[in-house]
């Protein structure tokens, strides 16, 4: 699966889950003011639970950022090497 499908599959999901989520909440049978209550409590449940995903991203983008510099770097030089060798004797 390319990476774009997985982005739209994951933000279908996300809108799914609130969606549902809403309904669920104003379909039950209780009060206006346990109903507004459920919704402030699962919004900030669901904020805060996006925070704490964000963050995860960004730190294992940041790991993987520095996996690509290591390897460019250790590339460049085993290009360097060979150049040198190559062209010794010219």
């Amino acid at each position: 699966m390319c990476i774009t499908n997985k982005k739209s599959f994951a933000k279908g999901a996300l809108w799914g889950t609130i969606i549902g989520a809403v309904i669920g909440i104003l379909s039950a049978p209780a009060s206006g003011k346990k109903i507004r209550k459920k919704i402030r409590d699962s919004s900030q449940n669901f904020l805060n639970e996006s925070k704490i995903r964000l963050d995860e991203a960004k730190e294992k983008t940041a790991e993987i950022a520095e996996e690509v510099k290591e390897s460019v770097k250790k590339t460049a030089d085993k290009i360097d090497g060979i150049k040198k060798n190559t062209f010794k004797g010219i």
